[in-house]
C-alpha cells in the first residue's frame, strides 16, 4: 500500500558529509546523488551519498524525462529496489510531484507479473520519490540496441507478456498511453514487464483533444487496430503457437505469421496499436513510413541478413528445437526465394528438421522444391553444388531405401550432408545396418573451407548412430527381443525419437501380460549392493529440487519455520533459496523452511504420467523418511514401486539411517 504522502512544497533538507581524505565537511545539499564532487579543501574527488527516508542510493539505473531511476537498498528490509526522483529542471508550470504520485497510484493498482510493482511513495530533501520492483536486465529498446533485430519467438514472447499487463491494467479503466521499447524492461530471460506509468489516463476520461505518447509509436491506423487485448493476445499465442510447432504449418500460415511478425519486430507499435487512443497527424505520417520501410526491408532482404537468420535457425536445430527450427527455415525460404545457393541449403535443411522431427509431409515437400528450383540461379562455380542439391532431393524423394554402398559421396566438402539426409531415411524406414554405415562415414568426414559447418552436426548423427548401433544388436539377439525388464533398459537407452523407439516400444506393447509383470529373481544381497546408499540418494533429491527450482520456479504459498509467508521461490543454490515476496526476493538458508514444507515443494515437480514419475516418488521417500515423515514416506514409497517393482526390494532403506545430511 502506498504511504501517504503530502504534495505541498517541502523546505529542503540541507546536506552533508564528510571528505575521506581530509575530514573537512561538504556542502552537497545541491548535488544530485552519487555525483562526484570537488573537497573545498583539498580538492579529493568525493562521491555524494544520499539517503531518501530508509532507502540508500547505489547507482543509477536510467535518466527519463521526468526524472532519475536509481538503484537503492531498503536497510528497513534488506532488499534493492528501484527508486524514482523528479529532475528538479522540470519547471513549475505544471505539477510534476503530482503526476509522480499519480503514476504511483495508477501503478499500484495493477497486481499482475508483467507490470511494474510499486511498493511505496514518500518525500525526503524536499523531493518526492517512487519506490518500485528493482527489474534490473534491460529494457527492450537496449536489447535492440545491441542485437539490432531479435529473433521472432522472443519478440513474440515479450509482445505477449506486454500485451498481458497492458491488459490487466485496463481492467482496471486504465491506459498507458505511452508505450515503448524504454518502457518494457526485462526481470529476467523471459520474463518482461510493463513500466512508466507516468502518461496513463483514466479510460473513461479518453477526449479527443489532447494527445500524450511518444510519436514513433502512438498508432497510426483509426481501422486495422486490434479492437480489445484479447484479440491482441489471442493472435501473437496464435502466432507463437505456429512458429514453435504446435500448430501445423503450411505456405499460407507461414506467410500471414510472417506478416504479424514484421509487425512484432516493431513491438512497440504492435503493442500500441491495442492502446493508443490519441494519435497526431505527424506520428501517423511517421509510423507508416516505418511499417513501409519495414515491409520494403522484408521483401528485400540482404543477403548476410538471410544467413545470419539461416545460422540462427540452424542454432535451433542443433540445442533440439526442431519445430521451432522447421517453422524458422520455411519462412527464410520465403525471403531466399530464387536466391541460390542459399535457398536450396536453407530447403534442405527445412527437410532435415522436419525428419527429425518425425513429419514426413513438409519434408518430402521442401524436398520437391529443391527438385523444382532445378539448376537455375547458381554461379558458375557451383555447378557441382547445383547438381549435389538436385540429385540429393531426388534420392530423398525415391521410394525405398537407400544402401550405403550406392552413396558415393565425398566426405570433404558439400556432399558430406547427403550422408546424414540418407541414414535418416533409411531410420525410418528400420534399415539400421545401411543407416550404421551411412552415419559412421558422416561422424568421420571432414567438410572443410566454406562447408565446414556441416561438421557441426556430428553430435547429432552420433546419437542416431548409437539408437541405430543398439536397435541392430536388439534384432540380431538370437534369443529375440528379450524380457520387459530388457526392453525398458534399451529404450531408457535410446537417445533419439525416431521409428527405432517407435518400434521398441511398439514390441513392448506386444508382451503378454504376464511377462510384462515378471522381474528377473536376485538375491538379497545383490539387491543390497545394487541399490544406492540413502546419503546418495538424499543429495540427488536435493539436486534435483535446486534444478527444478531453478528451470521452473515455484509458485505458491509459503510460510517459513518463523512464520513469514512467502508466494514463491525464484531460484536456489545448496546453500539458500529466492524466496519471493510482495516487495521483491529475500535470500534465505534452506533451514528456514521445514521439512514437510520442502517435502511439498518437491512433490509439486512430480507429473502423473512422467517417465520419471516414480524415480521422483522413490527421492521424495527416501526424503520423507529421513526427515521423520514416516506416513507420507510409505504412501510415496508404494506409489513409486506400484510403477518400478524393483522399488519393492528397495523398501528397507526407508528405515536405514543415511551416512550424511541431505
Amino acid at each position: 500500500m502506498l504511504q501517504s504522502t503530502s504534495m505541498a512544497a517541502e523546505k529542503t533538507a540541507s546536506s552533508t558529509q564528510a571528505c575521506p581524505a581530509c575530514g573537512a565537511t561538504i556542502d552537497t545539499t545541491a548535488i544530485e546523488p552519487l555525483a562526484r564532487v570537488d573537497c573545498p579543501q583539498c580538492g579529493e574527488k568525493v562521491r555524494v551519498e544520499r539517503s531518501f527516508n530508509n532507502f540508500e542510493i547505489v547507482e543509477t539505473l536510467g535518466i527519463g524525462g521526468m526524472g532519475t531511476v536509481y538503484k537503492a537498498r531498503d536497510t528497513l528490509l534488506d532488499r534493492h529496489v528501484a527508486l524514482k526522483l523528479l529532475r528538479d529542471d522540470l519547471g513549475t508550470e505544471i505539477d510534476h510531484a503530482a503526476r509522480l504520485q499519480q503514476e504511483a497510484r495508477v501503478a499500484a493498482s495493477v497486481n499482475h507479473p508483467n507490470v511494474i510493482q510499486v511498493f511505496s511513495s514518500g518525500t525526503d530533501h524536499g523531493k518526492f520519490y517512487l519506490v518500485m520492483e528493482l527489474v534490473d536486465r534491460g529494457s527492450l529498446d537496449d536489447l535492440i540496441e545491441e542485437k539490432k533485430r531479435l529473433p521472432e519467438e522472443l519478440v513474440l514472447e515479450t509482445g505477449i507478456q506486454a500485451a498481458k499487463g497492458l491488459r490487466a491494467a485496463y481492467a482496471k479503466g486504465l491506459i498507458h498511453r505511452d508505450v515503448k521499447p524504454a518502457n518494457i524492461l526485462f526481470a529476467d530471460e523471459h520474463t518482461a514487464k510493463i513500466g512508466d506509468f507516468g502518461l496513463a489516463g483514466v479510460a473513461a476520461e479518453a477526449s479527443g483533444g489532447e494527445i500524450w505518447g511518444t510519436p514513433y509509436y502512438v498508432a497510426p491506423e483509426p481501422a486495422k487496430r486490434f479492437s480489445s487485448y484479447d484479440e491482441l493476445v489471442a493472435a501473437l499465442e496464435k502466432a507463437e503457437r505456429v512458429l514453435t510447432g504446435k500448430d501445423e504449418v503450411d505456405p499460407q500460415r507461414v506467410k500471414k505469421m510472417r506478416r504479424l511478425i514484421v509487425a512484432g519486430a516493431l513491438t512497440a507499435i504492435a503493442i500500441a496499436v491495442a492502446t493508443s487512443y490519441y494519435f497526431v497527424q505527424k506520428s501517423r505520417q511517421q509510423a507508416r513510413a516505418a511499417v513501409a520501410s519495414a515491409s520494403k526491408t522484408a521483401n528485400a532482404i540482404p543477403m548476410s541478413e538471410l544467413e545470419r537468420q539461416f545460422n540462427d535457425a540452424r542454432k535451433q536445430l542443433l540445442t533440439g528445437k526442431h519445430h521451432v527450427a522447421h517453422a524458422a527455415f520455411a519462412r527464410i525460404a520465403i525471403d531466399a526465394k530464387n536466391r541460390q545457393p542459399i535457398y536450396n541449403w536453407v530447403r534442405l535443411h527445412e527437410g532435415l528438421s522436419a525428419l527429425i522431427a518425425r513429419d514426413p509431409a513438409p519434408a518430402r515437400q521442401a524436398f520437391q522444391e529443391i527438385e523444382k528450383a532445378g539448376q537455375n540461379g547458381f554461379g558458375r562455380d557451383d555447378v557441382d553444388l547445383a547438381k549435389f542439391f538436385v540429385t540429393t532431393a531426388k534420392t530423398m524423394l525415391a521410394p525405398g531405401i537407400i544402401p550405403a554402398g550406392n552413396a558415393v559421396l565425398r566426405a570433404d566438402n558439400h556432399e558430406a550432408f547427403a550422408l546424414f539426409l540418407f541414414a535418416l531415411k533409411d531410420i525410418a524406414q528400420l534399415d539400421v545396418n545401411d543407416a550404421v554405415a551411412l552415419l559412421e562415414r558422416f561422424v568421420s568426414a571432414q567438410p572443410g573451407g566454406k562447408f565446414a559447418w556441416i561438421a557441426e552436426y556430428k553430435p547429432l548423427a552420433q546419437k542416431y548412430l548409437d539408437d541405430s548401433r543398439l536397435y541392430a544388436t536388439w534384432k540380431n539377439n538370437p534369443k529375440g527381443e528379450g524380457n520387459a525388464a530388457e526392453m525398458a533398459e534399451l529404450r531408457k537407452k535410446l537417445k533419439t525419437r525416431s521409428a527405432i523407439s517407435e518400434d521398441v516400444s511398439a514390441a513392448e506393447k506386444r508382451l503378454p501380460a504376464a511377462q510384462k509383470k515378471q522381474e528377473p529373481a536376485r538375491a538379497p544381497e545383490q539387491n543390497k549392493q545394487a541399490a544406492p546408499k540413502k546419503a546418495e540418494l538424499l543429495a540427488q533429491w536435493k539436486s534435483k529440487l535446486i534444478d527444478d527450482l531453478n528451470r521452473t520456479h515455484f509458485t505458491g504459498a509459503i510460510t517459513d519455520a518463523a512464520g513469514a509467508r512467502y508466494t514463491g521461490i525464484e531460484s536456489a543454490t545448496p546453500q539458500a533459496v529466492a524466496l519471493k515476496t510482495p516487495y521483491g526476493i529475500v535470500q534465505a538458508p534452506w533451514s528456514k523452511l521445514s521439512a514437510p514444507t520442502q517435502l511439498a515443494i518437491a512433490t509439486s515437480f512430480i507429473k502423473p504420467g512422467a517417465a520419471d514419475a516414480a524415480d521422483r516418488q522413490w527421492l521424495c521417500a527416501i526424503f520423507a523418511s529421513e526427515t521423520g515423515q514416516a506416513e507420507q514416506a510409505k504412501q510415496l514409497a508404494e506409489a513409486a514401486a506400484k510403477i518400478k517393482p524393483q522399488y519393492q526390494e528397495q523398501m528397507s532403506l526407508l528405515s536405514s539411517p543415511a551416512t550424511t545430511a541431505p
